[in-house]
């Protein structure tokens, strides 16, 4: 196990997400590589805060991720509720990336390699694959075919496959290939505001005001 930070949010949430990072042993970033960040980005409507990422903490390490390297990318697929570009436009995400001069790449229009698990046919995004370092930036959610969606779960946005639903028999085999063929370099966890009942899209907001930091998926979800 590898270790695991537990930061209260607070007012100030970049403050928050610096403490979570530095407690987990910083980025170890070195300057020039090319950093992809993957928010949970699953719908565009986002009710009392409780669906995706907050863009605070999506901002606070597109900070944090420029004091040492210039290059970020922030990326999402198509998903059965609407296209990533549809989806990152009217949440807003577009135009607080535009005024951070950030790029937003729909992963399903990428290149691709074709990865085959449990008799399914993942296409994998290079950017993905190839980028020099990768953020996962999960939502703390109930989750009705896993119970609860945290970094592992938030890796099943990088497929580039709009109608997933063939895939969700499979959950148990395919969320753990994708845990070890995409290394998360860092995982910064949106706890702000968490959901229980019926996630992930219309469950019951719940406060838990902190901000989880970790290098490895399987321990952060295990905190």
């Amino acid at each position: 196990m590898t270790r695991v930070s537990i930061v209260e949010a607070g007012e100030d949430i970049p403050e928050a997400v610096r403490r979570a990072v530095e407690l987990v042993g910083g980025l170890g970033l070195r300057g020039g590589e090319r950093v992809v960040v993957k928010p949970n980005l699953c719908n565009a409507k986002n009710p009392d805060g409780m669906v995706i990422t907050d863009f605070r903490i999506i901002e606070a390490v597109i900070g944090l991720v420029r004091e040492h390297s210039g290059s970020v990318v922030v990326v999402e697929s198509d998903n059965i509720s609407d296209t990533a570009d549809n989806r990152a436009r009217k949440s807003g995400l577009l135009d607080l990336l535009d005024g951070l001069g950030v790029e937003f790449l729909n992963l399903s229009g990428d290149d691709y390699e074709v990865h085959e698990v449990a008799g399914r046919k993942l296409r994998l995004p290079r950017t993905v694959l190839d980028a020099d370092y990768f953020v996962n930036l999960p939502k703390i959610k109930t989750e009705g075919h896993v119970k609860v969606t945290l970094s592992i779960k938030n890796l099943f946005g990088v497929p580039q496959r709009r109608k997933k639903s063939s895939l969700h028999s499979k959950l148990g085999e395919i969320l753990p290939y994708l845990a070890k063929v995409i290394r998360s370099d860092l995982i910064v966890v949106d706890g702000i505001v968490a959901m229980e009942g019926n996630g992930p899209l219309i469950g019951t907001p719940r406060e838990l005001g902190v901000v989880v930091g970790g290098v490895n998926p399987v321990s952060v979800d295990a905190v």
